[in-house]
């Protein structure tokens, strides 16, 4: 620019202003072609800083995605989430490019299409991994052969155990690692994986309240005797607490809480454990009475909350909290589907909008029925159909999928025995009222079982056994494989402008990706 201007003056002075109109369109001629040619480097230099954010971010949360399908194939991640609608989070504990992906597992389809359903008339093996004590106790896998379980111990404080099943079935002799994570009271334990070693246990503390702690086991069954983080979500009461991941770092917990009323509230754990020492938000689903309420996703923002509530009636709720944890204040619909009992709620996910609720009814009896809640969280009040599984005594079922549409219960009878029997459910909801097959998993006392797949045809069962001992077993239930097995999840992970969505159709140690989404976010 500088030259054009010099020109410009010795054309003047030369010339003595003749030529000063040629010279003046030299200098708009300039301008306009250096203008653009400045611009265009400078949008090159940004759009190549852009186009190698955005490959970064991509290879980032490719590396997430293909970390959750090493985990669903190897590392004990399908066996810990069985149920259609089964959610996990977790951060890469590793970081790619200087980022650490957030990955979100769901099972969208449970495996195993060609059970049979037939009980192995035996007992694989069985441990007594508490001889003092093992109050509703609930089992969960850490890796590969590696499971932890949760209960209220001697005391009845709150304890953690991690022993080894192997495969077949097998059970190691001896535990692992024991903590007792509550010294002064640990009651109604559920316990819930947050991201790589790190676990979150929600439990009924100190004073009846309600009580949050998160702890580190390592893949080899080490317990980190200490916790990373504690909070007391209710000062009032905590009783019966159920915990769900609801998005991210984002995790919604139900219970009894003061007067014995229904409440929800959400709460932030990060991925380390780290929990933030506040409610975000918090909804009185019922200001009659609630008694073990169980919640699970039915769709989106909306979440089905089975319990006990007034008069002893079995209830059903949904209600809607977004990806942020923030509660609508109001439900959506409710039912209240047996006006005479309705103990030992619990819901399951059946196909589409078609879901199981089995509970302890009148006189104790052992009943399920099958329902309709679409996506809005609208309630069919009638049911598509309904059984009784025991109908003698039916206490604390507890429900597993085993695939295709074969499921088992395992629960307490009339004599106080642990049962487990298989049924088979239809996709539509039709229900075979005639047990597939019967076991008698304790003849003495099986108390609050809690069944859990261990590999294609092996399950175990933990239960409050005889003389209020904590105990564990192994079982058979038949399993064909096949494609038509497989299990379904999606699998998502974000990176900072990236989020990549795959569904992976997993069967045993096979993996196959059928769909796989980029998206900028």
């Amino acid at each position: 620019m500088r030259s054009i201007y010099a020109l410009c003056l010795k054309i003047r002075r030369n010339q003595q202003g003749q030529a000063l109109p040629l010279a003046m369109a030299a200098l708009i001629l300039g301008g306009l072609v250096i203008a653009p040619i400045l611009t265009q480097t400078s949008g090159a230099l940004t759009g190549s800083r852009v186009y190698q954010t955005i490959i970064k971010d991509t290879y980032t949360a490719d590396a997430g995605v293909e970390h959750a399908i090493w985990r669903l194939t190897n590392d004990g991640l399908a066996a810990a989430l069985p149920l259609a609608g089964n959610s996990t989070t977790y951060t890469l504990p590793n970081q790619v490019n200087g980022l650490a992906p957030t990955i979100t597992v769901t099972n969208t389809k449970a495996g195993g299409g060609g059970t049979t359903g037939t009980i192995t008339q035996a007992i694989i093996d069985s441990l007594e991994f508490d001889p003092g004590q093992g109050d509703t106790p609930m089992l969960l896998n850490v890796s590969g052969s590696i499971y932890a379980v949760v209960y209220s111990g001697p005391g009845n404080n709150g304890w953690l155990k991690t022993f080894t099943i192997a495969t077949n079935g097998d059970i190691a002799t001896t535990v692992i690692d024991t903590y007792e994570f509550e010294s002064n009271n640990g009651v109604s334990t559920e316990i819930i994986h947050i991201s790589g070693t790190v676990y979150a246990i929600a439990y009924m503390g100190p004073g009846s309240d309600g009580w949050l702690a998160t702890i580190n086991i390592a893949a080899n069954g080490i317990i980190t005797h200490s916790l990373v983080s504690s909070f007391e979500f209710d000062t009032g009461n905590g009783r019966e607490p159920h915990i769900i991941n609801i998005s991210g770092t984002v995790y919604a917990i139900t219970y009894r809480g003061v007067t014995n009323h229904g409440f929800l509230r959400t709460v932030n754990i990060a991925a380390n454990g780290a929990i933030t020492q506040s409610v975000i938000s918090s909804y009185e689903f019922d200001t009659a009475a609630c008694y073990k309420p169980d919640i699970i996703r039915i769709s989106g923002n909306v979440y089905g909350i089975a319990y006990t509530g007034n008069a002893d009636d079995g209830y059903l709720k949904t209600v809607t909290v977004d990806a942020n944890g923030l509660i609508t204040q109001s439900t959506i619909d409710t039912w209240d589907f047996d006006v005479n009992s309705g103990f030992d709620c619990a819901i399951t996910p059946i196909s589409g909008s078609v879901y199981l609720i089995t509970y302890r009814s009148a006189s104790n009896v052992g009943k399920f029925f099958t329902l309709s809640i679409v996506a809005s969280g609208t309630i069919t009040k009638s049911p598509i159909n309904a059984f009784y599984f025991d109908n003698n005594r039916g206490y604390e079922p507890s429900v597993l999928p085993l695939g295709g549409d074969v499921y088992a219960i395992a629960y307490r009878d009339a004599s106080s025995h642990g049962y487990l029997k298989t049924f088979q459910i239809q996709a539509n909801g039709q229900i075979n009222s005639t047990a597939i097959s019967t076991l008698t998993f304790d003849s003495t006392r099986g108390y609050e079982p809690c069944i859990i797949s261990v590999s294609s045809g092996v399950f175990a069962i933990a239960y409050r056994g005889p003389n209020d001992n904590g105990w564990v077993k192994t079982v058979g239930i038949t399993q064909s494989g096949g494609g038509s097995g497989a299990a379904m999840f999606s699998v998502q992970s974000n990176a900072t402008n990236i989020s990549i969505t795959a569904a992976v159709n997993v069967n045993g140690a096979t993996a196959t990706v059928s769909s796989w989404v980029v998206q900028k976010r």
